[in-house]
């Protein structure tokens, strides 16, 4: 029992290791290729600043 959990939670944990900006994420989820390259470039183009406006505190 103790062993399966243990299984569950370093899933879990490599899961929140990927990072939404990359495609890999999306494709761990199960996505196609395309779809996780579409949604890793608007997660960076949501994350990145807009160079027009003044940085958010």
């Amino acid at each position: 029992m103790k062993g399966k959990t243990m299984e569950k939670h370093a899933l879990d944990n490599h899961s929140r290791q990927l990072d939404e900006k990359q495609p890999e994420y999306y494709q761990s989820r199960g996505l196609t290729s395309e779809q996780a390259e579409l949604a890793a470039r608007q997660a960076r183009e949501a994350q990145a600043p807009d160079p027009g406006k003044p940085k958010a505190k």
